[in-house]
């Protein structure tokens, strides 16, 4: 098959465009873990190491939906229930994670690389943008295995943002905290700053840990009920097409 071959059949197959783009989005979704992976290890962080086994696991899930494209009808929402679950276990570790966030916010504050730091945002970003714009055109479409996809997108892209917070926030590291808080003290000593400005400055330094805590709660509720309704919804669905089955033929 030629490259002019690939081309028409990717602007004419709408399976196939969802294939391509599942496969591309679980090879970049492993190629980010092993950034953060690396990252990680090399700043021997516990927090980013596992939201790298995090992203791994994702990536697993989404090569499973690039496998099963094509899948309709009951067997099609048999791989959305089971992304689902599978999604449901991953939260669950989720908020594992950021229940030990809230009870020691130092966790995510240490020295981390700039540059990994950018390398998220630019995936956040893009990611965000893309997975928004997909999920409201597929949310009409009776595809369950693209309709999983884009809400497994959703909840990586939130999970992406709590990482891309807590990577700006490391990213200064706790020495540097501590040495412009003395440095606006010791300003505003000599500069007879009202004591009300610049305790405002040095509060908002020691509260940016605790910012981390209100993101990290705040994308667990959203991935848990996320991971509820792709359950509930893959349950409901899969008894409405066993129901109809004597009625007509399903596709797999």
């Amino acid at each position: 098959m030629t490259i002019k071959d690939l081309v028409k059949k990717y602007k004419s197959d709408e399976d196939f465009r969802n294939k391509i783009g599942l496969y591309s989005g679980a090879g970049t979704s492993l190629v980010f873990a092993l950034v953060q992976l690396y990252g990680g290890i090399r700043y021997q962080s516990t927090w980013f190491t596992a939201f790298a086994v995090y992203y791994i696991v994702l990536a697993v899930v989404k090569f499973y939906l690039a496998r099963s494209v094509g899948k309709k009808g009951k067997s099609g929402w048999k791989v959305f229930r089971t992304a689902g679950l599978v999604m449901t276990v991953l939260n669950l570790a989720l908020v594992v994670m950021i229940s030990i966030l809230i009870a020691n916010p130092s966790i995510a504050l240490h020295k981390y690389s700039a540059v990994i730091t950018a390398v998220t945002a630019v995936w956040t970003l893009g990611s965000a943008a893309l997975t928004v714009y997909d999920a409201i055109k597929t949310w009409k479409k009776n595809d369950p295995v693209a309709l999983a996809d884009r809400l497994v997108q959703l909840i990586t892209a939130t999970v992406s943002i709590l990482i891309l917070q807590t990577s700006l926030i490391a990213s200064i590291t706790t020495p540097e905290i501590e040495t412009a808080t003395s440095y606006i003290e010791e300003f505003g000593s000599i500069a007879m700053v009202p004591e009300e400005i610049s305790g405002w400055f040095t509060d908002l330094f020691q509260k940016l840990a605790t910012s981390n805590s209100i993101t990290g709660v705040l994308v667990g509720v959203f991935s848990s009920g996320m991971t509820v309704y792709m359950i509930a919804k893959g349950t409901a669905e899969g008894k409405k097409q066993k129901k109809l089955k004597p009625h007509g033929s399903e596709s797999s």
